[in-house]
C-alpha cells in the first residue's frame, strides 16, 4: 500500500494536485498549516469534497518540540480552521520537520488526532 501525502498547504499548487489526483482516480492526505487555511478555504473544502483526507500540520509550522505549552493550542486552532472551511475535523497530525516528543504526542491525542509520519522523504524541500 502506498499513501500519498502532501505537507505545508494549502498553497497555490493544491488545486493542480487535486486535478491530477482526480484524473488518476486517487486520493491523498493533505497535512495543512492552519494559518494558511483562511486565505484558501474553498480549496480546503474541495480537498474534503473530493474524498481526500485533511490532517493537521500545526498552526504555523513551528518546531513543536521547542514550545513549552503542554496543550499546544495551535493544534486545536488548526482543527477549528479546518472544520470551518471543510466541515470535517482532522483525525491525523503530522509534526513539522517530523520532530515530536511525548508532550507533542500527548497534545495530539488530547486533540483527538493520531500522529503520522512518513517512510520515504522525497527531499523536495531541498530545492525549489
Amino acid at each position: 500500500m502506498v499513501a500519498l501525502t502532501f505537507d505545508d498547504g494549502p498553497s497555490a499548487d493544491t488545486g493542480a494536485l487535486l486535478d491530477a489526483l482526480g484524473r488518476a482516480g486517487a486520493r491523498a492526505t493533505f497535512f495543512l498549516v492552519g494559518s494558511r487555511i483562511a486565505s484558501r478555504d474553498e480549496t480546503v473544502a474541495r480537498i474534503a469534497r473530493e474524498g481526500s483526507e485533511i490532517g493537521s500540520h500545526s498552526w504555523d509550522h513551528a518546531r513543536l518540540t521547542a514550545q513549552r505549552s503542554r496543550g499546544l493550542p495551535g493544534l486545536v486552532r488548526t482543527s477549528l480552521a479546518v472544520r470551518r472551511a471543510a466541515g470535517v475535523r482532522p483525525r491525523l497530525f503530522r509534526p513539522p520537520y517530523g520532530e515530536w516528543s511525548r508532550g507533542v504526542w500527548a497534545a495530539a491525542r488530547r486533540a483527538g488526532m493520531r500522529m503520522g509520519k512518513w517512510d520515504v522523504d522525497p527531499r523536495d524541500w531541498e530545492s525549489r
